[in-house]
């Protein structure tokens, strides 16, 4: 059987998802699709609006066959530690591709972008130093160096998200010299962050839940509208955010130098964010936080570290390895057959059943394994859920 990999955040799951998924099965006339998700909290460092469980069942029901959970350690860092883990996932599921969405949907020249990036020559280097020493942030300065090797256009497509992403994936392939060959879709619709109301745009659903319009997403989605009506998502935003600025005002200095991200003084930064008057709401600590040089997403990622008790420490060390197990979150029988077929060839633990299975994992393997089912935790606390240790208690979804 040919496996199909897609990484995704399915937060939540719509219309686009599903046309991603049917045309790159089209496109690479694949038996089974594999998909890596997101848990309880994404990439940009805040809670998905959905829990994992139901966000795994509308993809089962629109095309996925296979289900696994990106730990947390992956899913909420920076773009190439995010694909580095994903890609290390398919990779352990022998998938034959991965496919993703793009803006530029041509998969050349994402190559040829992600393999300057990768192999980063003399000039390349020599022309990045300079743009930094400009005062261009990281991101411009990387756009006009590629721009100036390669192509001007290129530096459009290293300023869009998906393309970043999609060439972060082809960088993770190049390096570990891995047997996945890369696909695009191109993306139709409202960019990632864009609210306008489409059938495609992320963004524009994930609004229409906070304001509880729910009824009114019913052009966005192949399932009905009561599926979305799971969550408490206003409360869980605000309970979130108010989180983030009580643990930053019983934090130190030494306490917030030491997450994830920060450097070059940003702990100041951020520890007097939080001493303005009046008191200073999430969305003003990202703001004022925030600049030319470091964008408002890694200062999400450093506040959910912060709300995880999560060190840089701790995770660079987990971050220089590769996933250390396959968490199942739900298949078909497709994904059944395939997970029965490639079982005894797979080179890091499946774990199907906490209770049981995480016995086959090393120490340090169990700590990450802890980081995902404390995440979970609080994101059933923010949720106003009282029942805990979800991880332990829901065995895979079978969608047979």
């Amino acid at each position: 059987m040919k496996a199909l990999g897609i990484v995704a955040e399915y937060n939540p799951f719509h219309n686009g998802h599903r046309f991603h998924i049917q045309m790159s099965k089209k496109v690479t006339v694949s038996d089974v699709i594999i998909v890596v998700m997101s848990g309880p909290f994404v990439q940009r460092g805040t809670p998905a609006v959905l829990d994992k469980w139901t966000r795994c069942q509308t993809a089962l029901l629109n095309g996925a066959d296979l289900i696994c959970e990106l730990p947390v350690t992956w899913a909420t860092a920076n773009a190439e530690i995010f694909a580095k883990g994903a890609v290390s996932m398919l990779d352990a599921l022998q998938c034959a591709y991965l496919s993703f969405g793009s803006e530029t949907g041509k998969i050349q020249p994402l190559m040829d972008i992600a393999h300057l990036l990768s192999s980063e020559p003399p000039q390349f280097k020599t022309i990045l130093k300079t743009e930094l020493s400009r005062g261009n942030s990281f991101a411009k300065a990387r756009q006009k160096s590629v721009a100036a090797i390669l192509h001007p256009a290129d530096a459009k497509i290293l300023s869009q998200p998906n393309n970043i992403l999609g060439i972060e994936y082809i960088k993770a392939i190049d390096r570990k010299q891995l047997n996945i060959s890369p696909v695009t879709i191109k993306r139709y619709g409202a960019h990632h962050d864009d609210q306008s109301r489409d059938s495609f745009s992320s963004s524009a659903l994930r609004k229409l839940i906070k304001d509880n319009t729910i009824d009114s997403a019913k052009n966005y989605l192949p399932y009905s509208t009561q599926i979305l009506k799971r969550t408490n998502a206003v409360h869980l935003e605000k309970n979130y955010e108010n989180l983030i600025r009580a643990k930053l005002l019983t934090s130190s200095i030494s306490q917030l130098k030491a997450l994830p991200d920060v450097s070059e003084g940003l702990e100041f930064s951020i520890y007097n964010a939080i001493k303005q008057t009046p008191f200073p709401s999430y969305n003003e600590i990202i703001n004022s936080t925030s600049s030319k040089r470091i964008p408002k997403s890694r200062i999400r990622r450093i506040l959910f570290y912060l709300a995880m008790n999560i060190s840089n420490s701790i995770i660079k060390e987990y971050w220089n390895d590769e996933v250390p197990y396959i968490k199942i979150l739900g298949m078909n029988q497709r994904g059944r057959d395939y997970l029965s077929s490639i079982k005894k060839d797979i080179s890091v633990p499946l774990l199907i059943n906490l209770r049981s299975n995480q016995v086959q994992l090393d120490k340090q393997a169990r700590k990450i394994l802890d980081l995902d089912v404390r995440a979970q935790n609080l994101w059933n606390f923010l949720n106003e859920d009282t029942s805990l240790f979800q991880d332990y208690r829901h065995l895979p979804i079978l969608n047979f």
